[in-house]
Parts: structure tokens; sequence; C-alpha cells
């Protein structure tokens, strides 16, 4: 049976927060990510109608960022970022309804910038990763 693009990423972003979940995952700095050595981050980031707040963000290579995201607006919303050195399987999110909340955990593995957008919305709902 061949599962649609969107099912996958639906799929594994469920995959991804019920791990979180098992392992303890909560708001807040992590102390670590498995021994990488760079600590991982949580990003709060509210999803209104064409517009993501904050759309910059900045962190460290190597590290593991999970983006709460709450859709404030009253469209579905989604985030993608857009790179092939990130896992895409861990760089899109499905769209959610507005007044829910999602998480989005994506590790950054070398220094760069990466876009990201909602799908649904381009070109005016995107924002920009700094990776030092």
């Amino acid at each position: 049976m061949r599962l649609g693009r969107w099912t996958v990423a639906f799929l594994t972003v469920l995959a991804a927060g019920v791990l979180l979940v098992a392992c303890g995952g909560g708001g807040g700095e992590k102390s670590g990510d498995g021994g990488s050595g760079a600590k991982a981050q949580t990003i709060e980031v509210a999803l209104k109608d064409n517009v993501f707040e904050p759309k910059t963000f900045t962190v460290s290579a190597g590290q593991t960022v999970t983006f709460n995201l709450k859709n404030g607006g009253a469209n579905l919303h989604n985030m993608h970022v857009l790179s092939d050195d990130v896992d895409p399987k861990n760089a899109m999110l499905t769209p959610f309804e507005g007044g829910k909340t999602s998480q989005l955990v994506v590790k950054f593995p070398k220094k760069g910038t990466f876009k990201f957008q909602c799908d649904l919305h381009t070109p005016d709902m995107a924002g920009t990763i700094t990776v030092q």
C-alpha cells in the first residue's frame, strides 16, 4: 500500500510526539540530545493567519530543536523546513486547525541559513532559521 505525502508526514510527527512524551519531553531547554554535545532547545511559535511569530530563530549546529506550535489563526497552518540538510521525515508538519497545538522536532546538523514556511500560505507565511 502506498501512503500519501501528508499521511507519512502525519505518522512521522505522531511517532515523534509519542517518543517525546515517552522519553520525558516537556517545556523548557533540555539538558542534552543523546550525547552529541549540543543542547536541545524548545521554541514557542505562534501561527497566525499569514504570519509566524517570531519568524526568525537562531540555533546551534548539531542541536535538536522542538518547535511548540500554536495555531492562533482561523485557517489550517503547517510548518515546513525547506532544506536537504535536515531529515525530510522530520522537516514538515501536517496542517492543523486553528486553536490547536502541535510540535515539530528538527535536528540541524550543520551551520547555515534555513528557510521555513506554511505550505498553505506561501510566500507570505515564511521565516528563517540561522544555524551557528
